[in-house]
């Protein structure tokens, strides 16, 4: 097995690991491929040359002046598990950067398809015997799907795994889908249905809204002809609106709180679109008054912050007097201001810079159709996860991490092998 295939083996292993529902039945045996995860991604910094090197360090700047302001905190001890949440995960992502830069830079396209296709494969295994359990129920419950996850176990990390299960269902659907295999393409298209039928009986609409952002930057992003912009925007609205319909008037099922946040919006719609903080709260689930709380927290200590905390804020979302948290707990972008002030800025660009350097590729395969397509959809992605972090956390607080600084490094690396492709 050579380095690339025992780095693609030890990645997929990892993901495996820190599946949600598998890591909790072996809670610490991820930390085996991490630690060799991180013993190739320091050899690859040994090996790589100066100039290669001195590229990546410019281009990780807010990666390392985060973990310096993590550090910092975690010095004074100016925070509790939050703040040593996001540390850790902040450090355990960066070989997955590396790693993906290294192999950018070779143009090594195979690398992050095996790994991409490979764990969207796995998780879809993973999941059809779960949603034959609610087909063959005859009732169309997402309580008993997500019973099916939350036996002796918590929410949170349920709530974090879906987001990741949307990004590689899209992400790994395009990846399979380009291959000139019709059974490939079959396959692909069986998966991607019941992957997303498994995040609709979820009932959660954080996932459902990542793909929703996604699909409208990707179709908007660069077209030229108003006319078929205009045409598609029109069917891309239709189609989102006639799902919300459904959800609120339960055509779909009992849904839970994806029911309630749709019932929610179609109020606001058929109420002359009245905004105030009453329907903010309600299509939000109480984080419009959160992030208000957030925000405050922020004002009150803008340079330094109030520190790293975060309590369990279950039930408290709408009544702030009733916090006793540094944050709202549900904006990663105003929590992260609220915990460490303006220092925490870095923290946040490190997602927008993810996103900026997705477009800045892109704008660099315009010869070639099929990537051109794959690279927006990338950094339709990896915004929307930006966009879905506004109103609600997630980032360096889960495995995914790992997945955003694998592909983020992943292009950064073919965007310095085409900046240096031009220069020549």
């Amino acid at each position: 097995m050579n380095k690339t295939n025992a780095a693609i083996f030890f990645i997929v292993l990892y993901f495996i690991l820190r599946t949600y529902g598998i890591a909790e039945l072996v809670p610490t045996l991820w930390v085996i491929p991490l630690l060799f995860i991180s013993i190739m991604s320091l050899h690859v910094l040994l090996c790589q040359k100066q100039k290669v090197n001195y590229f990546l360090f410019k281009e990780s700047r807010w990666i390392i002046i985060s973990l310096i302001v993590l550090l910092v905190h975690k010095f004074y001890d100016h925070g509790n598990f939050k703040l040593e949440a996001t540390f850790s995960y902040l450090l355990c992502s960066t070989p997955f950067y590396i790693l993906g830069f290294s192999n950018g830079i070779k143009v090594n396209d195979s690398f992050i398809k095996k790994i991409i296709i490979g764990y969207f494969m796995f998780l879809s295994i993973y999941l059809l015997p779960k949603v034959f359990v609610v087909l063959f129920s005859g009732s169309f419950h997402s309580g008993l799907f997500n019973s099916l996850f939350l036996t002796n176990s918590e929410e949170a990390g349920y709530i974090l795994f879906l987001p990741f299960l949307a990004f590689v269902t899209v992400y790994g659907f395009r990846l399979m889908y380009a291959s000139r295999l019709m059974y490939v393409k079959l396959t692909a298209v069986i998966i991607l249905f019941f992957n997303l039928l498994s995040l609709v009986l979820s009932s959660k609409a954080g996932p459902i809204s990542m793909i929703i952002f996604a699909s409208i930057i990707y179709y908007f992003y660069d077209s030229k002809k108003t006319l078929k912009k205009s045409g598609q925007l029109i069917i891309v609205v239709s189609c989102i609106l006639a799902f919300i319909y459904g959800l609120s008037s339960g055509s779909f099922g009992d849904l839970g709180s994806l029911k309630m946040k749709s019932i929610a919006f179609v109020n606001f719609i058929e109420n002359g679109f009245l905004i105030n903080n009453q329907v903010l709260d309600q299509i939000t689930s109480q984080r419009w008054t959160a992030g208000i709380y957030s925000f405050q927290q922020f004002l009150k200590e803008p340079f330094f912050g109030q520190g790293g905390y975060l309590e369990s804020v279950k039930g408290m979302l709408g009544d702030p007097s009733n916090f006793t948290t540094a944050s709202g707990g549900h904006s990663f972008v105003l929590d992260t201001l609220a915990y460490y002030g303006v220092f925490g800025l870095p923290i946040i660009f490190i997602l927008i810079k993810f996103s900026k350097d997705g477009f800045r590729y892109y704008r660099f395969t315009r010869h070639n159709k099929l990537e051109n397509r794959i690279v927006l959809l990338y950094a339709s992605l990896i915004t929307s996860v930006f966009i879905l972090n506004i109103l609600n956390t997630g980032f360096l607080f889960s495995a995914f991490d790992s997945l955003l600084f694998l592909l983020s490094g992943f292009y950064l690396g073919k965007l310095y092998f085409k900046i240096k492709l031009n220069s020549i």
